[in-house]
């Protein structure tokens, strides 16, 4: 892919940090709605802040009995906007799918709304999931005393047994994943009458919101997409957009 729109670049760190602003000062609102949503009886705290690549978590735990849940958003600015609702929806999905038929360890939804409008003081979708503390693996096997500015660097005096422990459980994780097979490409979502799994709907995929966020490419051009029956179809279709990205985009050299 070619680099981006610095303009847009731009643009978008400074909408996303306006949204993130906007979440902390509805903080005690988010709390609350978690609250009202889990039946806490007024026993939810605020218990912090995190964000990963695309979404911005809340971490709200009951005073009570020190339980945790994550209410979660996609970024708003990281994240085409007009894609955040079919974002969640997905996301809800694959974690549904993956609990029902894999042992893959995967967060119990409570609960989800994929309409901008039930969300807390118009934050926009959610997911309020459940909370597992732990360490996170980049603490385990980077560099001590690396830069968190540069990129990752493999510790090399790593203990052998746990860098093969980490290793065989993420081989693992990916082996069951590809056993999971589905006769098309794009978006899983579950019948309701016959309770079956099927790919109904276009995949909704990182270059998709990379062109349109950074790449000054229309998300229109996206609408008439749907599921793909072959690999060739699909990856057709992955080249052609980066040919769109250099007809869309200004000033790439």
């Amino acid at each position: 892919m070619a680099p981006y729109n610095s303009i847009a670049e731009r643009n978008v760190y400074d909408e996303r940090l306006a949204f993130v602003r906007k979440l902390l000062a509805a903080k005690q609102n988010v709390v609350s709605f978690v609250d009202k949503h889990l039946g806490w009886d007024g026993e939810a705290q605020y218990d912090g802040l995190f964000k990963g690549s695309f979404n911005i978590c809340m971490d709200v735990r009951r005073g009570g009995t020190g339980e945790h849940v994550v209410s979660g958003s996609p970024l708003l600015a990281k994240f085409t906007k007009r894609w955040r609702e079919e974002k969640v929806r997905n996301e809800v999905a694959v974690m549904e799918y993956l609990r029902e038929h894999s042992s893959i360890p995967v967060l119990r939804v409570r609960c989800w709304r994929s309409s901008t409008d039930d969300g807390p003081q118009n934050l926009g979708p959610f997911i309020i999931m459940d909370l597992v503390e732990g360490q996170e693996l980049s603490s385990i096997i980077q560099q001590p005393n690396q830069d968190p500015k540069e990129p990752l660097r493999l510790d090399l005096n790593i203990d052998e047994a746990s860098l093969d422990t980490i290793y065989d459980q993420i081989a693992g994780y990916l082996l069951e994943i590809s056993s999971l097979l589905f006769p098309r490409i794009g978006a899983i979502s579950k019948d309701a009458a016959t309770n079956a799994w099927a790919v109904i709907s276009r995949p909704l995929t990182y270059d998709m919101n990379e062109l349109v966020t950074f790449g000054e490419v229309s998300a229109t051009s996206f609408d008439s997409l749907g599921a793909f029956c072959t690999a060739h179809d699909f990856f057709l279709w992955c080249a052609r957009c980066l040919q769109e990205h250099l007809a869309a985009q200004r000033n790439i050299v």
